[in-house]
């Protein structure tokens, strides 16, 4: 979880990407050969001979799990695809490669790297973890804080090590009344590229989720009466009861986690194919290939018309990018349509593109 709130947090509707993955109302995680094997079939080519699935990495003969690999990269007679469907039964191999006409691609230009500030409001165990995965995304010089209205010396202990594991990361324990309208303009919440709010270990989850809303409601408040057009601050949380889902909603919070739903769903698949804790150990570290929601315009040069999904994998995979799905911008704030979220949707559904869509993609980092 405390790997997950770092991640969804630095990329808006991750969260609703991974709610996505781990129902079994949607996408689900299998490992899948075809009787006549793969030997000799190169990665971007197994990524079309799937219609309705979609391959996103190797299972080796000896279990190792390979999530977007090089697209050269060739199977061997006994590995296995990691690809995600609706159910095993959806999931058809083709005999013949898809044909999905490729698009003019853009030429590879990284996203910039900013430095970042991140404030983190209140304290659980999951808070060192937090701290230590942002550092390691982070450049050099970006700016970690973590406030709250009390400091014992097991939080001091703990704030002391990751600090000194990360001496390149700007990193301050501030003691503040984090309900004080006065104490929160301190900390200049504007400035801050994300404000992270933690709800506390243990107790009941109803009261948890209420000092929770309570300080997203003090935050949004202050945020609000300063008028600016342009304030870049998201917030995220947690949420210990999903019964509190529309509150959290109305505040404005798009991006946020049902903390109990979301490891019981990982539990329930990982019951029936254990194999599959290893994507999502995967997926949850810094190194290696993670989930990315990324402008569409970095990977096709004319956005204009019908697109097929097939073509935008095909333009992904140019870019070492394994491409799983779409995100519509102009939908994002309609619960309806999954907040403009498509996953694994069919090589040939046909998408009308704008300059503010993304895709959702496995990515080695967010350039």
């Amino acid at each position: 979880m405390a790997k997950l709130i770092v991640q969804t947090s630095r990329i808006s509707g991750l969260a609703q990407v991974y709610d996505s993955l781990v129902g079994f109302a949607g996408s689900e995680f299998y490992f899948y050969r075809p009787k006549s094997g793969l030997k000799g079939m190169r990665y971007d080519e197994a990524l079309f001979h799937f219609e309705t699935c979609s391959v996103l990495g190797i299972k080796k003969a000896d279990g190792a799990i390979i999530l977007n690999p090089d697209a050269g990269t060739v199977f061997g007679n006994d590995d296995e695809v990691v690809l995600i469907a609706e159910d095993d039964s959806t999931i058809k191999y083709l005999t013949e490669k898809i044909n999905v006409n490729p698009l003019k691609t853009v030429q590879f230009v990284p996203l910039q790297k900013n430095i970042e500030s991140q404030l983190i409001v209140g304290w659980s165990e999951k808070a060192k973890i937090i701290i230590d995965e942002y550092s390691n995304y982070l450049l050099d010089g970006s700016n970690i804080i973590a406030v709250m209205s009390e400091i014992n010396e097991t939080v001091k202990k703990d704030f002391d090590e990751v600090q000194k594991k990360h001496p390149n990361i700007k990193m301050r324990l501030i003691k503040l009344d984090i309900h004080n309208e006065e104490d929160i303009a301190k900390l200049r919440p504007e400035q801050f590229d994300n404000i992270i709010i933690l709800n506390p270990d243990g107790g009941d989850a109803e009261l948890k989720d209420s000092e929770t809303i309570a300080s997203l409601l003090e935050f949004r408040h202050y945020l609000k009466k300063l008028n600016l057009k342009n304030v870049k601050t998201q917030l995220i949380t947690e949420v210990a009861d999903s019964d509190n889902i529309e509150l959290i909603q109305n505040v404005g919070v798009k991006d946020f986690l049902i903390s109990n739903q979301f490891v019981s769903k990982i539990y329930a698949q990982c019951s029936e194919d254990p194999e599959v804790l290893k994507i999502y150990e995967d997926l949850f570290r810094a190194e290696g290939s993670e989930v990315y929601i990324k402008p569409v315009k970095l990977f096709i040069k004319d956005i204009a018309g019908g697109i097929t999904f097939g073509q935008l994998c095909s333009a992904a995979i140019k870019r070492k990018e394994t491409c799983f799905g779409v995100r519509i911008k102009s939908l994002e704030e309609s619960a309806a349509d999954n907040y403009g979220i498509y996953i694994n949707p069919e090589k040939s559904k046909i998408f009308n593109l704008t300059d503010e869509d993304m895709l959702i993609t496995l990515a080695e980092d967010e350039t």
